[in-house]
């Protein structure tokens, strides 16, 4: 079922939702695929042209 929610937030066209919803997941994984998944919600983040939005996902992300 996690799988399923990992797959379904990697879908998530919006960029902040898609960081915040990986990020959110992140917590329930264990070693190494929290780092992945904490990574991949990082990378996302830094793609977010706005700043705004760009600042608060870092802002709330375990990773920052």
């Amino acid at each position: 079922m996690l799988n399923e929610a990992l797959d379904v937030a990697r879908t998530i066209s919006d960029k902040w939702r898609r960081a915040d919803a990986l990020a959110a997941l992140a917590p329930q994984l264990s070693g190494e695929e929290r780092s992945r998944v904490l990574n991949e919600a990082l990378d996302v983040a830094r793609t977010i042209r706005d700043e705004w939005h760009r600042a608060r996902t870092l802002r709330r992300s375990p990773h920052s």
